[in-house]
């Protein structure tokens, strides 16, 4: 029984109980799954939350359709880390993407052993080739990936789920910064599940050529079968950030 989490951001209360299920160590990270009957599977590593069931639709949906539903011909897609979630995203839009899955591989395996069709559904790379349309990078399980502006086309895209936390405001601007530079636009825009929000969850649009909302396809988003979170009006509303984030990020994002 476990309803409270010590995460870096703070404590994170949970108001279920909670049955400890696994712990496992994976690339010196200290990983322990959780089984609750509101927010299904819960896995912390080091301390930190990676994973609840309950909101792996959100996460996963907001960060591909936001960049597959802005590209108007996304034909090369890399997928960096993440869970296999971000992979299933893609292939709504009859995509295979490549896909850098650094650790993820192994934690499917270990906890989530019923989606490991989720690996034949991409091309598992050890380094991506040059010239993605679009790359959405997702969680990195502690890995670094630099260069991100190396491996896109002339008119690329990328989506990323930031590694810092907006409880963390200096580290914040300081990546948003560093992600930018290369960049014609680039913007943070937020989540729409609960539980990001509360972890300080921020997310990064970085574009060459094309703007999430002005050039948003309608057609492309309105039509998307099978999501549970997404929607075209969610899209845009994710980048509408609050004032004190706007005078924060003021001089660094891209708009």
């Amino acid at each position: 029984m476990k309803r409270l989490f010590k995460i870096k951001e703070g404590w994170y209360a949970s108001n279920e109980t909670l049955k400890s299920e696994r712990h496992s160590i994976i690339n010196n990270a200290e990983i322990d799954s959780y089984m609750g009957t509101r927010d299904g599977q819960i896995i912390i590593a080091n301390e930190k939350l990676l994973y609840a069931s309950s909101e792996r639709e959100g996460r996963a949906e907001l960060l591909v359709h936001t960049a597959l539903c802005t590209h108007p011909e996304p034909k090369r897609v890399l997928v960096v880390g993440g869970d296999g979630s971000e992979v299933a995203e893609v292939v709504r839009h009859g995509i295979q993407p490549d896909w850098l899955p650094f650790d993820a591989i192994q934690i499917i395996e270990t906890f989530f052993p019923e989606r490991s069709t989720l690996i034949d559904q991409a091309r598992c790379i050890d380094a991506p080739a040059q010239s993605y349309d679009v790359i959405i990078v997702a969680e990195l399980y502690g890995h670094c990936f630099d260069g991100l502006a190396n491996y896109l086309s002339e008119r690329g895209l990328a989506t990323i789920k930031a590694t810092s936390s907006l409880h963390e405001p200096v580290a914040a601007r300081e990546e948003l910064a560093r992600t930018a530079e290369p960049f014609w636009i680039a913007m943070p825009f937020l989540p729409a599940t609960p539980w990001a929000r509360a972890m300080g969850e921020f997310y990064i649009f970085c574009s060459r050529h094309y703007h999430p909302t002005a050039d948003l396809l309608l057609q492309r988003a309105d039509f998307l079968e099978g999501v549970q979170v997404y929607t075209p009006e969610l899209h845009v509303a994710s980048f509408t950030l609050p004032r004190y984030l706007v005078t924060h990020f003021r001089g660094i994002a891209k708009n």
